[in-house]
């Protein structure tokens, strides 16, 4: 995978979001027990204030998902006319009927962060309250170890933890679903850093074709 195929799958991605009306998009295998999720691929308003899309996130799960054949879902639009209707909910509701029709084992939920993080990738955990099993922790350590040998380093639980509002927090509390919250910095997006980018790509290909043999 290059980095070339990363933006075409960007673009790809974002075409099929301006073209739908609906409030999220999921590519569905039932052979794969992985699902990636990115849950802020279009503009929301958090606390009033508005925020952009993240589109690092998505062109991951795009990518990852073509590479992998694992799961997708993400939002592809926010438009309706009802003051009362809640996007996120209906996200995950829509998450979570996506996670009852197969045998889910790993979830990522993949977010951006800023340009002034110094971190290129930061995994959350709820500070290792999402590693409540044994088989768990084992997946977070494969993970970890893949990241280890492509030459990227991680951080864990900053700046991001997967607080009990986020989709990870909800979900991982099953304890037979390990949930993940993915905060991926903004410069993977920048030539600049090729290397990086294909290293973080080859790390989460690797990890996710390791949970869908093992399972």
């Amino acid at each position: 995978m290059t980095s070339d195929d990363f933006r075409k799958n960007r673009d790809f991605f974002s075409d099929i979001r301006k073209k739908s009306r609906t409030e999220a998009a999921c590519f569905l295998n039932p052979k794969s027990n992985v699902i990636l999720s990115a849950p802020h691929a279009i503009n929301q308003t958090r606390e009033g204030e508005l925020k952009g899309e993240e589109p690092v996130s998505i062109s991951y799960v795009a990518t990852l998902a073509a590479l992998t054949g694992a799961n997708s879902i993400y939002k592809v639009n926010n438009e309706t006319n009802d003051a009362n209707y809640d996007v996120k909910s209906v996200y995950k509701d829509k998450l979570r009927r996506t996670i009852s029709k197969g045998n889910i084992k790993v979830l990522l939920d993949f977010h951006s962060m800023a340009y002034e993080r110094t971190e290129l990738v930061n995994i959350g955990t709820a500070r290792g309250e999402l590693l409540q099993t044994e088989e768990k922790k084992a997946y977070f350590n494969t993970l970890l170890r893949f990241f280890w040998e492509s030459g990227l380093k991680v951080s864990v639980d900053y700046p991001f933890c997967a607080n009990p509002r986020t989709i990870a927090n909800t979900f991982g509390r099953d304890p037979s679903l390990l949930a993940l919250q993915l905060e991926l910095n903004n410069k993977l997006s920048e030539p600049e850093y090729n290397r990086e980018l294909n290293a973080s790509l080859d790390a989460l290909e690797n990890f996710i074709k390791c949970v869908q043999l093992i399972c």
